[in-house]
């Protein structure tokens, strides 16, 4: 007898290994705040993933970082700041999804714009 507990089989927890960044978008706030959102593959609760996300600037030096611990949620939103003197230009964000450090399982980028101040965009 098989029990389905979920109505859409996508939703249901994947083992650790077929873990990954579902999607990953970046919406600059304003020239200093981009909102960071973040969803994996559904997991279960005895195994939450780790996400490091990190952005760079189009030279490639880093300008913003942060570390999401054992997430509880498969989808999340969280604020990057940007930590450049004067921030423009085009911009990559990566994230990276593992569960024992320095052992990346998945990585998803995107890049975002963050318009010159003073120009209308």
């Amino acid at each position: 007898m098989d029990i389905n507990f979920f109505s859409e089989p996508e939703m249901s927890p994947r083992p650790r290994d077929e873990m990954a960044i579902v999607s990953l978008t970046a919406d600059p706030i304003d020239e200093r705040r981009v909102r960071v959102t973040v969803e994996v593959t559904p997991f279960t609760p005895q195994d939450r993933p780790n996400v490091e996300i990190s952005a760079h600037n189009a030279a490639e030096q880093p300008v913003g970082s942060m570390s999401i611990i054992e997430t509880m949620h498969r989808t999340f939103a969280l604020t990057l700041h940007i930590r450049e003197p004067e921030p423009s230009g085009v911009y990559t964000l990566s994230a990276e999804l593992f569960y024992e450090p320095g052992e990346i399982q998945h990585t998803l980028t995107e890049t975002f714009e963050i318009p010159e101040r003073g120009s209308s965009g």
